[in-house]
């Protein structure tokens, strides 16, 4: 049983690093100018409500 929760969790950190690494820059790539903090914050925002959309 544990083996199989190290894979899972070893799974999760993939995506979560992932998710950090390379998802910023593919949302930075869509815009013509650099955002700023207030753009970054509500573009998470965004993301947080739109995933709980999808899970809820």
């Amino acid at each position: 049983m544990f083996d199989l929760i190290k894979v899972v969790r070893s799974v999760v950190q993939q995506t979560r690093q992932h998710f950090r690494d390379i998802v910023p820059k593919v949302i930075a790539g869509k815009y013509a100018r650099k955002l700023s903090k207030t753009e970054w914050a509500t573009q998470l925002h965004m993301a947080k409500t739109d995933l709980a959309a999808l899970i809820g």
